[in-house]
């Protein structure tokens, strides 16, 4: 009962219908047809052979619901088993695990929910055993407690032979099929849309005024002159020398005189130098010069 309350509280939260609807249906079915024959999945019910009867009922009423589905023994399997295992996988959109203790402990089972989990297909766990082999809560463990981690089991546990009870939790998991398909459940939950806003209508612009204004001054931003700077002082050039003139010099009058000087004292030196060196006379030395 609290897993049933959970169950529908979040739901609730989530916007999604609690009942399954034929709208839901037929988009679920739509889903799983695909676009053709050869896009066409189904829903594979993966199970240990302890709860045969039960999967069996469950699969009876999907397909009676017109939604396609997967059973060994409904002609699933032939000839391989592992092949034809292979082939259930591969083929489906989405697998659903009938979690008990034997089931755990399958080595098929194990490697059939491995490959799904491997193909990227989508797992609905639903959980079919309430107590275990020593009376307590029985609660998947293992590599089934890895796959299955965080994800929201459907209840199928001491349903036994009620065949209402039986068809009541296959809408649940059924309901919860579409939800991880992203089928839209939320039917009475669909918020209404606001009304599109009326397109408001154009103003007509105000008449334009024909006289021309001028154009109001432009202010130039000032700009600061900044002053020159004061020339270097410079050194003066020494000017060159104006060259001067010869000035003629004046007629020598006195050049015989000075001449007629130099002459004697020539003369008298040389007088004495014969008289010192030669012992001539003045005369002789005057013929020898």
């Amino acid at each position: 009962l609290l897993y049933t309350i959970k169950f529908e509280v979040s739901l609730i939260w989530q916007g999604h219908a609690m009942s399954l609807t034929p709208e839901i249906i037929q988009e679920l079915i739509e889903k799983l047809e695909g676009d053709g024959s050869s896009d066409r999945k189904h829903i594979m019910l993966s199970y240990n052979w302890g709860i045969q009867e039960l999967v069996r009922k469950v699969h009876d009423y999907f397909e009676s619901k017109g939604v396609p589905c997967w059973m060994d023994i409904k002609g699933g399997v032939s000839g391989d088993i592992n092949a034809a295992m292979a082939l259930g996988v591969e083929g489906a959109m989405v697998i659903c695990p009938f979690m008990t203790e034997k089931y755990q402990e399958s080595e098929s089972c194990r490697l059939e929910l491995s490959y799904a989990k491997d193909s990227e297909v989508q797992i609905v766990p639903v959980m079919a055993q309430a107590a275990d082999s020593n009376g307590n809560p029985y609660k998947q463990r293992g590599w089934l407690g890895v796959i299955t981690a965080g994800k929201l089991w459907t209840d199928f546990r001491e349903v036994g032979e009620d065949d209402a009870l039986i068809e009541e939790r296959a809408d649940k998991l059924l309901l919860e099929i579409a939800n991880k398909l992203n089928v839209d459940t939320r039917g009475g939950f669909k918020p209404a849309r606001a009304p599109a806003p009326k397109p408001a209508k154009p103003v007509a612009d105000p008449p334009r005024s024909t006289t021309p204004v001028a154009d109001p001054p432009s202010k130039k931003p000032s700009v600061a002159v900044k002053p020159e700077p004061a020339p270097a002082p410079t050194a003066p050039v020494p000017s060159a020398p104006v060259p001067s003139a010869p000035v003629p010099s004046a007629p020598n009058t006195t050049s015989g005189a000075l001449e007629d000087l130099l002459y004697r004292v020539r003369k008298i030196n040389l007088v004495g130098w014969h008289k010192k060196y030669v012992n001539a006379t003045p005369e002789g030395c005057r013929n020898d010069e």
